[in-house]
């Protein structure tokens, strides 16, 4: 019996799952994305805390800090898709006390939080289990995904007290794999942040994945490296790790602060080069843009009527460029309940067409209509995917076209190249914001 051939990706999947990781990432950085490597840890004994720990007074690595991290770990078991976080840390200072106050981010479409468990130890050892409530609260939502916090306050937490949590997440591979065989390449993504606005004393780290996860070592000291340490596990620990400083209009934190990114593709060849996987990449974009941006030439009478007296090319241009600003920007909209999202009946676009239909798109789709409109017009235009530096640097060597986060246009006028963003609202033609 032949093998069903594989059926393109539709635009909306590449869409969703460039979302599903973009979202997973951010909750991993923030220690939302944590899973665990073993079985559940309810109703099991605590650590024993080091003496030392307990009579610890500053931290060794930043006297006067507010508080330290004395210990974490994470621990990611991919094939499981869970993950576990163990975290203790020493409140020294009045200042220091927010950090009894915690929050723990999941996407609640795709992620279980489970076993949340945290207690209070003091100078001497007392131990204040917690027993209190646990809220819970959204603290980003789009139509498609939530994601919310369980939060909850360490009760009689003084300083020189230590305060100590740990949780475990499963999140739901059928849903992840539903996205990433959709469309091939799907940019799963995990993040550890090794270090953290608090010194780390120690750490520990550890992963268990498929062959097909890479991963990416981010200024982490020359000798920590993932190992294998059994079991199908590799990881590393670290001491001493001292806290991250930013400063003001310094580049993304992520760019610069010690951690590790693992990333994974279905069809990537194992033999595959970096210049061999951009190119592909950048083949298969290429493909679903053009696909979403469909015959340009249906569009020629909206764009006549665009332009229609225009003086020149480029008053043609700033022509279309406005006309592709007519249509309602959601990207840029209050987030609505889902209830105001159901009564206003949208839709999801499969072309450009469908967007001028409607009257309404995101960002990406109303630079995919100007790109359509110029090129009914006669002008060169293309799509360009960026990165923004507000939240990252390009690194050409980490495989993973998820760090092109955002899109502008390409438009040749005359001997010039022009770089546009119609799907910004605050950015008028010839500007980028």
């Amino acid at each position: 019996m032949a093998a069903e051939p594989k059926r393109r990706p539709s635009r909306r999947a590449w869409a969703q799952a460039w979302l599903a990781g973009a979202v997973l990432a951010a909750a991993s950085a923030s220690g939302g994305v944590a899973a665990w490597a073993g079985e559940a840890w309810a109703g099991e004994a605590w650590p024993t805390i080091p003496p030392e720990e307990l009579a610890l007074k500053d931290d060794p690595l930043r006297p006067g800090a507010p508080a330290v991290v004395l210990y974490r770990s994470t621990y990611t078991d991919y094939r499981r898709s869970q993950e576990t976080t163990h975290i203790r840390i020493k409140i020294l200072s009045e200042a220091g006390k927010k950090y009894a106050d915690l929050e723990l981010p999941y996407w609640k479409e795709r992620v279980k939080l489970e076993n949340v468990e945290a207690r209070t130890v003091q100078p001497d050892g007392r131990v204040v289990p917690f027993r209190g409530q646990i809220y819970e609260k959204t603290i980003f939502k789009t139509r498609r995904i939530r994601i919310l916090a369980k939060t909850f306050a360490l009760p009689e937490v003084e300083v020189g007290s230590i305060v100590e949590y740990r949780y475990k997440l499963v999140w739901n591979p059928l849903g992840l794999y539903s996205l990433r065989e959709e469309f091939g390449a799907a940019p799963f993504r995990l993040h550890w942040e090794v270090q953290g606005e608090l010194s780390l004393l120690r750490g520990d780290f550890r992963i268990r994945s498929d062959a097909g996860f890479h991963y990416w070592l981010q200024n982490l000291p020359m000798d920590v490296h993932l190992k294998d340490v059994g079991g199908g596990w590799s990881g590393f620990t670290v001491a001493n790790i001292p806290a991250f400083k930013e400063e003001k209009f310094m580049p993304p934190r992520q760019i610069y602060a010690m951690g590790v990114i693992f990333y994974s593709y279905i069809r990537e060849p194992r033999e595959e080069t970096t210049e061999e996987f951009w190119k592909r990449t950048g083949k298969e974009r290429y493909q679903w843009w053009n696909d979403f941006v469909g015959n340009h030439k249906k569009l020629g009478q909206v764009a006549t009527q665009a332009t229609a007296g225009a003086a020149g090319p480029e008053e043609k241009l700033r022509r279309l460029y406005a006309r592709a600003q007519e249509v309602r920007n959601l990207s840029y909209e209050e987030r609505k309940t889902e209830k105001e999202v159901k009564r206003e009946k949208r839709k999801a676009h499969d072309n450009v067409k469908d967007v001028l239909r409607s009257g309404y798109g995101h960002k990406w789709e109303i630079n995919a209509l100007f790109v359509a409109l110029a090129r009914a017009a006669g002008f060169d235009a293309e799509p360009v995917m960026i990165v923004t530096r507000e939240e990252r640097l390009f690194l050409r060597e980490l495989r993973d076209w998820g760090q092109l986060n955002d899109g502008l246009v390409w438009v040749r006028l005359g001997d010039e190249d022009h770089y546009l963003d119609p799907g910004n609202p605050f950015a008028p033609y010839g500007l980028l914001a």
